[in-house]
């Protein structure tokens, strides 16, 4: 009889990666395999929040994140709740597809299988969705958990990394002492986002509505300006007013610009948002006068290209001083957006 595996991914560029794989065929031979999508834990991007109840003077704001739940099956009810301002909450919406996963759904298998990417955020997404819809740890409701990076998504790595689940007696053993660790590394990684987040949604989107007078408040939540959207912006500084998208989009891979499944997401954004658009005459995007404005209107210091090793770093000095990261994290966040703060008081 096949052992009965879940398998979640981030991202279905993921999965179809892996299905290419021998290793993964080989796997079916003796496994029952069903995929699921491990949603973002909170898309920050489209949080809808009171911003008469966040003073400007305040910024910029750095927040735990406390998670609480209102409805054991329904995780489109998710909501994060501020520990100190009661009055502050962020809704976030789910897909409606993970609605309907229950206890009994997650107890159906053996063994799960996490494909993660190093930031971990595959592992720490998940433990916290299956403890929405089982109130269980993870460990509690599977025989034996794996983890598959997929950091990097080419068929010969991606066959040593399968192999690696099943075949290595090093790392059998110390599986769940990874999945701690994952998870510790998740949450911090979570942590940075969420602050880093909660003030661009302030802060950059009032520069955004300053410069292109746009009070369209369904774009903004839509495509609110993550950290990648940001890096990409300062890449088109250097260009030309028309660009080749082609080599623009290799610059993006060769300077870790998104993941391989997201940069075409975070260029399309920016075009919807009009700070680039596409000539259908000379067959080649530019760089409007507004977004030209707004990207010349961006503080230098959130074109950090030692972010992701920064975050890592952080990661790996949370699992030794919890304390210790926190503050560096915050420190660094009020920098980058008081100065962000100051940029915007020139432009109103």
């Amino acid at each position: 009889m096949k052992i009965k595996t879940l398998m979640i991914c981030e991202k279905p560029s993921q999965l179809e990666k892996i299905k290419e794989t021998s290793e993964f065929n080989n796997l079916c031979k003796t496994r029952d395999i069903k995929f699921h999508f491990a949603h973002t834990v909170v898309p920050f991007y489209i949080f809808k929040y009171e911003q008469k109840n966040i003073k400007y003077k305040d910024l910029p704001l750095i927040n735990e994140i406390n998670y609480k739940f209102n409805n054991r099956n329904l995780v489109e009810n998710l909501i994060i709740e501020f520990p100190n301002q009661k009055d502050d909450i962020l809704n976030s919406s789910y897909s409606n597809s993970y609605k309907n996963l229950t206890k009994d759904f997650f107890e159906q298998f053996d063994d799960l299988i996490i494909a993660t990417d190093n930031d971990s955020s595959g592992c720490y997404n998940t433990w916290n969705e299956i403890f929405i819809a089982t109130k269980k740890d993870i460990k509690e409701i599977f025989n034996n958990i794996y983890f598959l990076n997929t950091n990097y998504m080419d068929e010969t790595t991606l066959n040593k990394n399968i192999n690696l689940l099943f075949n290595n007696q090093t790392y059998q053993e110390n599986r769940l002492i990874l999945f701690n660790e994952f998870k510790e590394r998740g949450h911090i990684k979570k942590y940075f986002d969420y602050n880093y987040q909660l003030n661009s949604n302030i802060l950059i989107k009032e520069l955004y509505q300053n410069i292109f007078d746009n009070k369209d408040e369904e774009l903004y939540s839509k495509f609110g300006f993550t950290k990648y959207m940001i890096y990409l912006c300062f890449m088109l500084k250097n260009e030309e007013k028309y660009f080749n998208y082609v080599k623009f989009f290799q610059q993006m891979q060769n300077k870790n610009v998104g993941s391989p499944a997201s940069r075409g997401q975070v260029f399309e954004n920016i075009k919807k948002l009009n700070i680039i658009n596409f000539d259908d005459k000379e067959k080649k995007f530019y760089i409007t006068d507004k977004g030209r404005l707004f990207i010349n209107s961006l503080n230098k210091k959130l074109n950090d290209p030692f972010l992701s090793k920064r975050i890592s770093n952080w990661q790996d000095e949370y699992l030794i001083d919890k304390e210790k990261t926190c503050e560096k994290i915050n420190n660094y966040i009020k920098e980058v957006f008081s100065k962000q703060k100051k940029k915007n008081r020139y432009l109103k």
